[in-house]
Parts: structure tokens; C-alpha cells; sequence
């Protein structure tokens, strides 16, 4: 007589069966300002040297068993994925999505922040507006949901999800388990790499963190004001080669993002969540969101 109980106990297992997943995450290449944001004119298209980032990007990325590219709809974005894609093999499938788009995740209360900086941060997010603070949590609700956690299956997903500044330090905050409000401060240079492991049965792991090793020296750290880049920093002996200058070191996230999407750090106006300006002190340092 069959044994149903093994047969439902296999059947059972193979429904629940999860994998690995790794997202790979990776901010869009410099872009000019788009049009009305406080910045030098443009159109928000990538520069000249953002075209090369993304083609060394998509070069680093070549190797790997990526089935998808996920990019958000503006154009700085969507022209990146572009560019990586023309380096990739075939069978990655290619999707624009709202929630990996440039929006402000989460507002935080002053209550919930640290009582030496709250005001600091809180001046920052002034600008985000109803809408933006409403619409906001729902993308990163979202994002979450699609883009963390094991994969239903058997087999490993290794997916690239090309987006902003803010998105890849909420996804960061969220594999660490930190507090809400603890993306402010998860900076991401130009065209640098993120990776994320969720694996069942481990806590989330952060495998790369703002990883840049793919670009020569003149090509990494854009997107971040000068007082935070470590430009010129030594490679360790044994790593990196003539294509890519080797990787950068990594330290703790700075204080704060800087004020708006690819708008440098400019005092005296403080280019706010939006492209909103407000005559406020520009905060002292920081990386953009954008």
C-alpha cells in the first residue's frame, strides 16, 4: 500500500521549497541635472562620463547569472540599464518598474530619531511634499515585497535592479533590520554596486556595499560632494588591474544624503526632496538621492 504520508510530506516540501536571492543594486550612471531642479541645465541625461560608467558597469556584471534588469521609468535610469544590458549575455529580461523609481521612502518623526540630529534631518526632508510622503512608503512597501527575501523554488535568482540613491539605502536598512528612518545617511556613488544575499534560514547579508571597483580613479565617486569621496585612497596590493584601478575602500555611511537628485551640495540654497529650493543653509555634507 503506497505510503501517503511520505508522498504528502514530499509534496509539501517540494510547495515550500525557497532559494538564495541575490539582488544586485546599482544607482544610475552621472546624469546632468534635470530641468528645474536648482542645478546646472540639462535634460537629466547621462554625461559623457556616465556613459562610460554604465558600459564598465555592465562589463563587471557580464559574468554573473542574471535573469532580470529591473530600472525605473526616469531617464538617467532607464538609459543606464541601456547601456549595462549591451554588456550582458542573453535571456536577462528587461522591466521598468514605478517602485524602483526616485521618491522619499519614509518620514520619519522627530521621536524617532537621534536627539543630536533630528533637526538636521528633519530640515532635510522638509521639502517632501503630501503626496510625496504618502505615495512614498507605498513604492518602498512595494519594493520591499518584490525585491527581498528567499525565491519560491529550487533554484537561486540573481536579479539587477538599477535605480536611485534613496531605494538603495532603504533596501540596505531593510536587510539589516535597522530603524525606518536609518536610510538617511546609506550614500551610493554613480554606477557603484550594492549586492544583497537572502537566503533561507540566514539573516540577510550584505555582500558588496557601495562597490566601485569596476571604475578608473576619474570615474568613481561622482555623486557625492568632495568632503566625503576618498579619491586617491591607495588599492590594497593584489587587487583591481589596469581596466578598473582597483576598489575603493569602504567606511561607515556618512551623516546624511545630500540634498536632491544629481544637484551638488551648493550653500547658500538648500535643494530640497523634489528639486524644491528653500532659503535654508545647505547641509554640510552628504551624498544626493537621486
Amino acid at each position: 500500500m503506497p505510503d501517503r504520508t511520505a508522498a504528502t510530506t514530499t509534496a509539501a516540501a517540494t510547495t515550500t521549497a525557497t532559494a538564495a536571492r541575490y539582488l544586485y543594486l546599482a544607482r544610475h550612471a552621472e546624469a546632468a541635472a534635470p530641468p528645474g531642479t536648482g542645478g546646472p541645465g540639462g535634460t537629466g541625461a547621462l554625461t559623457a562620463a556616465g556613459q562610460r560608467q554604465a558600459v564598465l558597469l555592465g562589463r563587471r556584471l557580464a559574468g554573473r547569472p542574471l535573469t532580470a534588469l529591473h530600472h525605473g521609468p526616469l531617464p538617467r535610469a532607464a538609459q543606464t540599464a541601456r547601456l549595462v544590458r549591451e554588456q550582458l549575455g542573453d535571456g536577462v529580461a528587461v522591466s521598468v518598474r514605478e517602485e524602483t523609481g526616485d521618491y522619499v521612502p519614509y518620514v520619519p518623526s522627530a521621536a524617532e530619531l537621534p536627539e543630536d540630529s533630528a533637526e538636521f534631518l528633519l530640515r532635510f526632508l522638509a521639502g517632501a511634499s503630501a503626496e510625496e510622503r504618502s505615495r512614498g512608503p507605498e513604492l518602498a512597501r512595494r519594493a520591499v515585497e518584490r525585491f527581498t527575501g528567499p525565491v519560491a523554488g529550487g533554484a537561486e535568482r540573481h536579479e539587477l535592479v538599477i535605480t536611485h540613491a534613496f531605494l538603495i539605502g532603504w533596501l540596505v536598512r531593510h536587510a539589516l533590520g535597522a530603524p525606518a528612518w536609518r536610510w538617511l545617511g546609506l550614500n551610493a556613488a554613480n554606477a557603484a554596486l550594492t549586492v544583497l544575499r537572502f537566503a533561507p534560514g540566514r539573516p540577510p547579508a550584505v555582500l558588496l556595499l557601495n562597490d566601485q571597483a569596476h571604475l578608473p580613479e576619474e570615474l568613481r565617486w561622482t555623486g557625492f560632494p568632495p568632503e566625503l569621496r576618498l579619491d586617491g585612497v591607495p588599492d590594497a596590493p593584489g587587487t583591481g588591474g589596469p581596466d578598473t584601478g582597483g576598489p575603493a575602500r569602504e567606511v561607515g555611511p556618512p551623516d546624511v544624503p545630500r540634498t536632491s537628485p544629481d544637484v551638488p551640495c551648493t550653500p547658500p540654497a538648500a535643494v530640497r526632496p523634489g528639486g524644491r529650493t528653500a532659503a535654508t543653509p545647505a547641509p554640510p555634507a552628504g551624498a544626493d538621492g537621486g
